[in-house]
């Protein structure tokens, strides 16, 4: 095995060869790196490629993948595969390093009326936004910065999370998709048309200008309900997607 192979320009993180130094294998790591390299396979001239990220890619890039025969994966299904096999206990060991490394973490069922779900609930928008969002070191500068927002942001003024409000008017908390006040060009609310839109409720604008996109109570209080945690996944993705595909319709924002 070998660690940080040059070939020309490129260096490829780990290659496993033969004992007659055939590259059998390449792997290639990727955490808080948007910068891809799927040209290794043909540079290399290996018989497998890895790639294992600590986000999802986004559908372009697997597309890629796929037409190039890299196998890919993200680290927690890396270690979701490591735990499904019966694995020699060096490999076992490994994969409960690669929990504390990685930050990997079994995902309960959540309820958001409930304080002690917000750790699996950044964990979940982590691994939504990142698959739609190329992940770069800046986009959790700002995370968190405002009381009572929990959540992420996914570039520059687009943000996703967990807000509770204190105005005794408004419900709290809810989720919502925000558009900081210098990143939209919509002056006018009533220029924004939700009419075809399942999920998001009234949009509103807060005090500082923010641009708000709400979940509806009804789908709110859905999620808190359903028993599974891949259905509440879906339910967080749905909505999400459905306001970026709402911010690009209508021109909102740039969502790049």
């Amino acid at each position: 095995i070998y660690r940080e192979e040059t070939n020309d320009q490129s260096r490829v993180d780990f290659s496993f060869k033969s004992k007659n130094r055939e590259i059998l294998y390449i792997v290639e790591i990727k955490k808080w790196d948007g910068n891809h390299h799927f040209d290794y396979n043909e540079k290399y001239k290996a018989k497998r490629f890895g790639y294992i990220t600590d986000y999802n890619l986004l559908y372009e890039q697997k597309k890629e993948c796929e037409l190039k025969k890299i196998s890919y994966k993200t680290w927690r299904e890396f270690s979701k595969k490591i735990k499904s096999q019966s694995a020699p206990y060096p490999l076992i060991a490994f994969n409960e390093y690669l929990k504390l490394v990685c930050n990997i973490r079994e995902i309960r069922k959540m309820n958001l009326l409930e304080v002690n779900s917000l750790i699996d609930f950044s964990h979940v928008l982590d691994e939504i936004i990142f698959s739609k969002f190329v992940k770069e070191n800046n986009l959790a500068n700002r995370a968190n910065m405002r009381q009572g927002y929990y959540g992420w942001y996914c570039n520059k003024y687009i943000w996703f999370g967990l807000i509770f409000e204190i105005n005794q008017k408004k419900r709290e908390p809810f989720i919502a998709v925000t558009i900081d006040k210098e990143g939209y060009s919509t002056n006018h609310l009533t220029q924004i048309d939700v009419s075809r839109k399942k999920m998001i409720g009234e949009v509103d604008k807060s005090n500082d200008g923010m641009l708000i996109f709400p979940l509806k109570l009804v789908e709110f209080e859905k999620f808190n309900k359903i028993e599974n945690v891949d259905k509440q996944k879906e339910l967080l993705n749905e909505f999400f997607q459905e306001c970026i595909d709402l911010i690009e319709e209508q021109k909102i924002a740039d969502i790049k």
